[in-house]
């Protein structure tokens, strides 16, 4: 993405630009900067402004071409420029946003002539050079924003922000597959094929509110995954616009990114509600995992899954109980919840430390449920944490724990029971079972904020009932500890 931050000398272009730069995570470049490194002596001289101009499309097609974002700061007052920079943005594949800063001349020449008192900036322009180039500013023809720069800079990079987001946006919709949706993605089916995209949201344990990041998550979600089911995860490609169309894969600008899976049979969930899985499918995951515990590395750094962390963890429920109580009255099962978990933390710290020292806390799968293992030939686990290390390196209880908290939730408890049996016998793990309501107490937790967020997000029975659900099975657990 190439923003280009225009307008006359004085109109606050930069103020906004370092400013938008930050939030979008971009490389801010300046033609004022890139102006005092070039030249010892400066006249705002036609051909001075080439050269200058020339060295910042340079710059900037380099960065584009790495997969960087950038936000110039420049006048921009010659087409030729602006053309400059779009073809700059056209060879790497890049969209380009023009927000030109207006400000009304009086402002204007008062903030000119305070910052030539104060020397603050790169700038040197005054005003005499602000009325130079006014009478040479060529009309922006392309679509644009015009901004008002005399407002608070927060108001004007939310403007800004919410200009170029929606130009560069795009709809589910308009992919005309059928897909599913969660609270952090979209899966879309074709054929033989899955393609997963991660929303542009932001949480309190994840952050996808960037292209660039939701890029990276993509990668990793195909690394992390490979190590289970390499069969399944075939790479990532962009989501491009071809005319008026959106596909997968393609040469267009790349509106986005997914995550490109061999689609598959039926996942366990499903099965289990047909009445299709039995003693022998559990073990076979029980065993898959097992074995995979026995082969990702030892997280070392006491941080991770230590009593402190699991708690700030299992609090994080508490930032949806008036979500919790707008669904479905149950807020006080959250304090109940809280109070009994952060007891059993207490009481328990030295047994949970001693377990990061045993080497228990491991680079795990961490979303280990029904709903993440299909059900084929074998058994594929797959979805994995890609987003927070805080959430994989886990307690490998804690992991085991999910799976069986999800088969009680789903009132299959004789399956639960053949599932941590199972893992116990091949694991050999001694105090697997000192652990295991509170972990499930705590996957109760995370699957009832799930619900909570998904029900904030859109509000249905459905939605209500799995908050009351998986709430109130958090309570029947605590009660146990």
């Amino acid at each position: 993405m190439l923003v280009l931050v225009c307008g006359l000398p004085g109109a606050g272009k930069s103020t906004l630009a370092k400013a938008l730069a930050e939030k979008l995570s971009a490389v801010y470049l300046s033609s004022d900067i890139i102006r005092m490194k070039m030249l010892s002596e400066r006249t705002y001289s036609e051909h001075e402004k080439y050269k200058v101009y020339g060295r910042m499309v340079e710059e900037a097609g380099k960065l584009l071409s790495a997969g960087k974002a950038v936000v110039c700061d420049a006048t921009f007052y010659k087409k030729k420029t602006r053309a400059e920079m779009r073809g700059a943005a056209e060879k790497a594949g890049a969209e380009l946003h023009i927000i030109l800063c207006q400000l009304d001349e009086q402002t204007l020449e008062e903030r000119m002539e305070q910052r030539g008192k104060e020397g603050a900036g790169a700038s040197e322009a005054d005003f005499s050079i602000y009325l130079k180039v006014k009478g040479l500013f060529e009309p922006i023809e392309n679509e644009h924003l015009v901004l008002d720069t005399s407002v608070p800079v927060e108001e004007q990079v939310g403007t800004a922000a919410e200009y170029i987001e929606k130009k560069s946006g795009w709809k589910p919709e308009e992919l005309g597959m059928e897909f599913k949706e969660t609270h952090i993605s979209w899966v879309f089916l074709s054929g033989d094929f899955a393609y997963k995209v991660k929303k542009p949201v932001k949480f309190s344990f994840l952050d996808f509110s960037s292209r660039d990041k939701r890029r990276e998550y993509c990668e990793e979600e195909v690394r992390l995954n490979k190590r289970l089911s390499p069969e399944i995860y075939l790479g990532v490609v962009p989501l491009v616009r071809e005319g008026n169309s959106l596909r997968f894969g393609g040469n267009g600008r790349p509106l986005d990114y997914a995550v490109k899976m061999k689609r598959m049979g039926r996942t366990m969930d499903r099965a289990l509600e047909e009445g299709e899985v039995d003693r022998g499918n559990v073990e076979e995951v029980a065993k898959e995992i097992a074995g995979f515990h026995n082969a990702v590395p030892v997280i070392q750094d006491p941080r991770y899954n230590s009593p402190e962390m699991v708690k700030e963890q299992i609090d994080d429920l508490g930032s949806v109980k008036e979500t919790v109580e707008s669904a479905c009255g149950m807020g006080e099962k959250v304090e109940f919840v809280l109070e009994k978990s952060d007891l059993f933390i207490r009481e328990n710290e030295g047994l949970m430390r001693n377990r990061q020292v045993d080497g228990m806390v491991r680079d795990c799968h961490g979303d280990l449920h029904t709903s993440n293992v299909f059900v084929a030939e074998k058994k594929y686990i797959f979805d994995c944490i890609e987003f927070s290390e805080d959430f994989r390196f886990i307690d490998i209880a804690s992991e085991v724990a999910f799976m069986a908290m999800d088969l009680d939730a789903r009132g299959r408890e004789d399956l639960s029971e053949v599932f941590v049996g199972k893992y116990l016998e091949l694991s050999g793990d001694p105090n697997l079972m000192k652990l295991l309501d509170f972990y499930k107490c705590y996957r109760a937790n995370v699957r009832a904020k799930v619900a909570a967020l998904e029900y904030l997000q859109n509000p249905t029975e459905e939605g209500k009932r799995n908050v009351e659900k998986y709430l109130s099975l958090a309570q029947k657990y605590a009660g146990k500890l």
